[in-house]
């Protein structure tokens, strides 16, 4: 049956409001087929504008700020054919391909570079990427989730128990022993659920290693880490001329 023979169906990712669905090939890594009227692409009569408001719709209800509900992947780590953050983008490619494998088996991505190099935006790209997989996905910048966990906000459960979680600029947090003990305990509780975790840090893999007071959750990272990227440029932002 073609969708034109029945235009009063509404497949799903457009009665729940979703950002993408297996027909749309913006996604990142997606390359299944539309699994309700087998296109591959969606063939439902969506404008660029309608599909642009439910992604950022989407990316907003996961937890991202406006500014960052827009990624757009040609641009992501900047436009240049920087070979480097070429390999970077790759590396991402590579992840996001394989989402549903990924969450099945818990692995995340740690991603470290300076600040303003596009580490967000790769966190919102991945949040579109599983999107299709029906997983819960919640996403957190670091010094939030640690004053939730000053404030032992009942929040925090969310955060604890989301398929796939995307933690922003891990080290900029401030801790103290009790904070280090909370966090430490809930990335715990992540590893032995075996959920996914995605970090993006300013610390080097060197300083990432010197992080005495996270060594478990640091360790457990590595253990689920599909990936360790690192952006090896300075920041994008700045004066244009």
């Amino acid at each position: 049956m073609v969708a034109e023979a029945v235009p009063q169906l509404v497949c799903s990712t457009i009665r729940e409001n979703r950002a993408s669905c297996s027909g749309w090939d913006e996604t990142p890594g997606h390359t299944m087929r539309c699994p309700l009227y087998q296109t591959d692409r969606c063939p439902l009569p969506v404008s660029p504008e309608e599909k642009q408001a439910q992604r950022s719709g989407f990316l907003g209800r996961v937890g991202f700020r406006k500014r960052y509900c827009s990624p757009d992947l040609e641009g992501l780590f900047g436009t240049k054919a920087d070979p480097a953050a070429e390999a970077c983008r790759a590396l991402l490619r590579e992840y996001w391909g394989a989402i549903e494998q990924n969450l099945a088996s818990g692995l995340g991505f740690i991603l470290s570079g300076t600040v303003g190099t596009g580490k967000t935006y790769a966190l919102a790209l991945t949040a579109l990427a599983a999107n299709w997989t029906g997983a819960t996905i919640r996403y957190i910048y670091s010094p939030d989730l640690f004053d939730l966990l000053h404030s032992a906000d009942e929040r925090l459960s969310l955060y604890r128990s989301a398929d796939l979680l995307l933690l922003d600029d891990f080290g900029a947090q401030h801790d103290t022993d009790w904070h280090v003990s909370g966090f430490n305990a809930l990335m715990e509780a992540r590893h032995a659920a075996e959920l996914s975790t995605c970090i993006t840090t300013n610390l080097s893999k060197e300083a990432l290693d010197r992080a005495e007071p996270y060594r478990r959750s640091i360790d457990r990272w590595r253990e689920t880490c599909a990936h360790m990227i690192v952006l090896g440029f300075d920041s994008l932002r700045g004066y244009k001329p």
